[in-house]
């Protein structure tokens, strides 16, 4: 695909042809808006008109998808491969969530480290403090916490995922342990309005976007060396071990761009639209390279 530069794993590479396409959102397929930009949504619609399966796998919940219902209808990944959804913002297949116990101690290591974090239920989410900084996500996909987190919410109600942001990203090593001593997965993604902040999401043992687009491939009966993924961040790094095609974005650490086979342009300069046009090309035999 030759208008993708090479990255880290590009002499691997087997030149598959492409079935699905999954896209993760924030920094990806999402700059500083809700509304991707027209080149993106159009090179999206041209690769689901010519049969290649579109799919979204972010960190967020349903109601932060965008509203490509006619484009995209899914089964999209979302909670970070917490959660299934069948389609756009609308019910869900599966949820692989926290047992209440984990959640009650990621709730006491987000009080000990004084950190701001939210707790994700299948009708809202609970906070573990007011965060003014918080409040423009709550408007634009989520809505108001529900309330706080407490011992007595833990213990009565199905948590599916808990993002813990660490705004400075200097308890993010600490953070990651503490989670994993849990017995909890624990990985890492960023936000493009917020370049210095670590959103640390915490899921149920061995939960991640990789594996849960592998749990999805075999209902589908999708090869996964038949899938492209595209991403900006580390929690998408368990994608791109498992696909035939992945492809980091310009803006991605230098580990998650070890993991891939390609790199496109970042966000700003409409990355994901110059990732899809090539997989296109490559699918319909335009570019044989």
């Amino acid at each position: 695909m030759t208008t993708l530069a090479p990255a880290g794993r590009h002499s691997e590479w087997q030149s598959p042809a492409i079935e699905l396409f999954v896209s993760d959102l924030d920094g990806t397929f999402l700059g500083l808006t809700e509304s991707p930009s027209a080149a993106v949504t159009e090179a999206a619609g041209a690769l689901v008109a010519s049969g290649i399966r579109f799919a979204f796998a972010t960190g967020r919940l349903p109601a932060g998808l965008p509203d490509l219902a006619e484009l995209a209808a899914g089964p999209h990944i979302v909670h970070n491969g917490a959660q299934v959804v069948a389609q756009t913002q609308t019910g869900h297949e599966t949820t692989f969530a926290l047992g209440a116990a984990q959640a009650a101690r990621l709730a006491a290591v987000c009080r000990r480290f004084d950190v701001y974090a939210e707790f994700y239920a299948h009708d809202g989410h609970y906070v573990t403090r007011p965060d003014p900084l918080a409040e423009a996500a709550w408007e634009l996909m989520m809505g108001s916490p529900i309330g706080l987190v407490t011992d007595e919410v833990l213990a009565e109600t199905t948590i599916i995922k808990a993002t813990i942001a660490d705004y400075s990203g200097r308890h993010t090593a600490q953070l990651v342990g503490e989670i994993a001593a849990i017995g909890l997965a624990a990985e890492e993604s960023t936000a493009p309005g917020m370049p210095d902040a670590v959103f640390i999401n915490a899921t149920a043992p061995g939960v991640s976007k990789g594996t849960t687009l592998r749990w999805l491939c075999e209902r589908l009966g999708i090869p996964l060396g038949a899938v492209a993924a595209i991403g900006d961040g580390r929690n998408d790094s368990s994608m791109f071990r498992i696909v035939g095609t992945a492809i980091a974005m310009g803006s991605a650490p230098a580990d998650v761009v070890a993991l891939a086979h390609f790199v496109a342009p970042d966000v700003f300069d409409d990355g994901a639209a110059v990732a899809m046009r090539a997989v296109l090309a490559h699918t319909t035999g335009r570019d044989a390279a």
